[in-house]
């Protein structure tokens, strides 16, 4: 059918229901790719427009949301947002996004670009239910089963074993042996490319100062490795990535995406992320634009990634 159309995170964020894992999370600093890039790169390529949004006032649903945000919990939709309009809480006269119209199907995934300030983590802010300042609908799947990868994971002051575990506490995940519980964490952490952080680390019960002796790339790969844990066990159904590869290598960024099951919208600028998403939801000052990804700019993405 058709769709009508930057602080970093604190505390424990990522991999926690939606409902309380989202501060405020912007799209963070990445050095070596601008705001600009994925708009850059499709500025020679065609996109098919969906739908698009001018800041303005929002319509509004007659007798729905009309001086808030009204989120409802579905489990028979994956993501379906309805006249959202954001603003922030000391200034409703700045209009951050208007009259937003999307449907996410379960079987599509959404990538949100933008500069700076255009409202990107407001959207994923207001998804969770930790921004109630605007109007509109919200319709998405179960907010516990939603899953969040921040550029900044969060370490968890413990061993191994709970970080790979977290959010949830190991005696949640002890449906199965210890032993077969163990064997799955290594496993895991091979399939992150981490196969020698055990040894390294000296085994999934050594407790260590987490963000400090592993890199930002290690911990976004122990992050997503926590996803797999918890897809493993059935507990992720939509999965927020904000800038959740900014510090793997391109190559690693491709393996990851690949491991995911089910929906995801990703927060990110790498042209690169168009080759692994169906839609794309582009933010700017004059307001929103909804495209279909066309197979010529995934390809034309992967060329200009093969070229480094």
């Amino acid at each position: 059918g058709k769709v009508n159309g930057k602080d970093k995170p604190e505390g424990p964020l990522d991999g926690t229901s939606l409902s309380t894992s989202i501060k405020a999370v912007d799209g963070g600093d990445d050095s070596k790719f601008k705001d600009e890039d994925i708009e850059e790169k499709l500025s020679v390529r065609s996109s098919s427009t969906m739908s698009t949004g001018v800041r303005s006032a929002a319509k509004g649903i007659p007798g729905v949301g009309a001086h808030h945000i009204v989120i409802v919990e579905d489990e028979s939709v994956s993501l379906q947002v309805s006249h959202l309009t954001l603003y922030p809480p000391d200034d409703p006269t700045r209009i951050l996004i208007s009259d937003l119209n999307l449907n996410l199907p379960k079987h599509l995934r959404l990538l949100i670009v933008g500069p700076s300030g255009t409202g990107k983590s407001s959207l994923l802010r207001a998804l969770a239910g930790l921004w109630n300042s605007g109007s509109g609908l919200i319709r998405i799947n179960t907010l516990e089963k939603a899953f969040f990868l921040p550029q900044q994971p969060y370490t968890v002051i413990g061993d191994l074993f709970d970080n790979l575990c977290y959010p949830r506490e190991r005696t949640e995940l002890m449906e199965i042996p210890i032993t077969d519980l163990e064997r799955l964490l290594a496993s895991i952490l091979c399939e992150v490319n981490l196969p020698s952080l055990l040894e390294r680390m000296g085994g999934l019960y050594t407790v260590r100062n987490w963000k400090s002796v592993l890199s930002l790339g290690e911990q976004q790969r122990v992050a997503f490795a926590r996803l797999l844990v918890s897809q493993h066990f059935g507990y992720s159904k939509l999965v927020i990535l904000d800038e959740a590869t900014s510090s793997l290598d391109l190559a690693s960024e491709r393996y990851v995406y690949s491991l995911m099951q089910g929906n995801y919208i990703s927060v990110g600028h790498r042209p690169s992320l168009l080759q692994y998403h169906d839609l794309m939801l582009k933010l700017s000052d004059q307001g929103w634009s909804l495209l279909e990804i066309t197979d010529e700019q995934r390809e034309y993405a992967s060329r200009m990634e093969a070229m480094g």
